[in-house]
């Protein structure tokens, strides 16, 4: 009975989680959210640039291949793809603000999670597939013009280019924004599990 008393005492004198003032963890949400709508709107605008650039170029140059042509259609149907998919992200934001219960809000982030995560993986390796099959396509035409040196070179270059944005970027790029997700969550969950006591 003394080791009881002796255990309840310890538990008693340890001091609980403190409480959570939800007026910072809704500010907090709102700026998170806020961030991720502003980097999509950034990445999509980008995106958006980059296909009328590649359109403007692939109209104003003659080129000789027609696997040339295929090329820079392979690029268009990867960039729209990656249009489509932020775009279906920003209307997927805007469907949290018709929410109002913390649980309602830590369903919304853990799907978006889910979203996210795909997209920066399964979508990724098909525009990954899709750029890389259109520059294969592209060197054609590229290489004939070349030396067997320089081309190498290039060619070097471009798969050390692909195994750093593909190995090491995205992997940095996917647990800062799980970092992100997984601290809105946790915050929500503390405010819910606040609410309920």
């Amino acid at each position: 009975m003394k080791d009881f008393d002796s255990l309840l005492d310890i538990w008693s004198g340890q001091s609980s989680e403190p409480s959570v003032d939800y007026k910072e963890v809704i500010a907090n949400y709102k700026k998170s959210t806020h961030t991720f709508k502003t980097k999509i709107i950034l990445e999509l605008t980008l995106m958006c640039l980059a296909t009328v650039f590649v359109s403007i170029v692939w109209y104003i140059t003659s080129f000789d291949y027609l696997t040339t042509h295929l090329s820079f259609f392979i690029i268009e149907l990867c960039c729209i793809f990656y249009i489509t998919r932020q775009i279906k992200n920003l209307k997927y934001l805007k469907e949290d603000a018709i929410l109002d219960k913390p649980e309602l809000h830590i369903e919304f982030v853990k799907r978006f999670q889910k979203e996210r995560y795909k997209q920066h993986t399964v979508h990724y390796f098909l525009y990954f597939t899709g750029i890389s099959i259109a520059l294969m396509l592209y060197f054609i035409e590229f290489f004939d013009y070349l030396d067997i040196i320089l081309s190498i070179v290039i060619m070097i270059c471009v798969a050390a280019w692909f195994i750093l944005t593909s190995v090491f970027w995205r992997n940095v790029y996917i647990r800062k924004e799980e970092k992100k997700f997984n601290d809105m969550i946790t915050e929500l969950e503390r405010l819910k599990q606040q609410l309920l006591d």
